[in-house]
């Protein structure tokens, strides 16, 4: 399909003085259709391969918030066992442990990380909050915890998938539940909504009933999808733009050629004829 598209684009810059060769306003409406389906068809593919990508690898998954808001006994709930010190002491935790877990059928790295505060902190305190803080680098999914009703907030990356955990609702009546959006309300020491942030966790990492994932999954066909999908967003944008069409069939080309690496690559000659 993309070949069909870049022979428009590029006949119409090759062979401008030939009868029958120019876009006429349905073509060019033509190109531009076309290469929206082209990058919508791309971008789920995309998605569909890092889903299939942390059913093969993996996924890593952070715990972070102030000291005593029960990440520890979140982490010994889902390790089933007491890995973690529980203390009413802030700062118990002072390194990241780790617990692999299956969560949904897919293996989880989960992380627990020491309590991040402001002051009053000690000298092994500081080193285990910037430990935690470089556990964040390369997480598929961060629960950001904290108490009800408290503001705790961490500087992530956009594309980090960001899950609000407010946890020990049993010390608050439900008019205190609020939160933003997406937000999960726990106890962790009762026990009480731990099924529905398992459920949530899923999603957020693009798992969950009916996702089917497909067997394209390897990380070198993942990084060339993506470059396919930024030439192929691009294309659009000049495309609607009316910028020219020099600059669509160069994205074409480029999609085309990140697309090659996966498959076989088209040649001057193959598109020519």
């Amino acid at each position: 399909r993309l070949v069909k598209l870049r022979v428009l684009v590029e006949a119409t810059l090759d062979f401008p003085e030939e009868d029958g060769v120019g876009f006429a306003p349905e073509e060019s409406k033509q190109v531009e259709v076309g290469l929206k389906k082209e990058f919508v068809f791309v971008d789920r593919l995309v998605s569909g391969s890092l889903v299939s990508l942390r059913l093969r690898e993996g996924v890593k998954v952070v715990i972070v918030g102030p000291p005593n808001c029960g990440k520890s006994t979140l982490l010994n709930y889902f390790a089933e066992s007491d890995l973690a010190i529980v203390s009413e002491s802030p700062g118990t935790t002072r390194d990241t442990i780790r617990v692999d877990i299956d969560l949904g059928g897919v293996p989880v790295e989960l992380v627990d990380t020491a309590g991040i505060r402001d002051s009053e902190a000690g000298l092994v305190e500081r080193e285990g909050m910037r430990r935690a803080l470089k556990e964040l680098e390369g997480a598929g999914l961060v629960l950001i915890m904290s108490v009800v009703g408290d503001e705790f907030d961490v500087t992530l990356d956009e594309e980090v998938p960001v899950l609000r955990v407010f946890n020990k609702v049993d010390l608050f009546s439900k008019k205190d539940l609020v939160g933003p959006k997406d937000s999960v309300f726990i106890s962790a020491k009762e026990r009480t909504g731990l099924a529905g942030l398992e459920e949530k966790m899923c999603s957020f990492v693009g798992l969950g009933p009916g996702v089917e994932a497909p067997l394209l999954a390897r990380r070198r066909h993942l990084s060339f999808l993506q470059a396919a999908r930024e030439c192929l967003a691009r294309a659009v944008d000049v495309a609607v733009s009316g910028e020219g069409e020099e600059l669509v069939a160069e994205e074409l080309r480029e999609a085309q050629v990140a697309l090659g690496e996966i498959t076989n690559p088209v040649s001057s000659d193959a598109l020519l004829g």
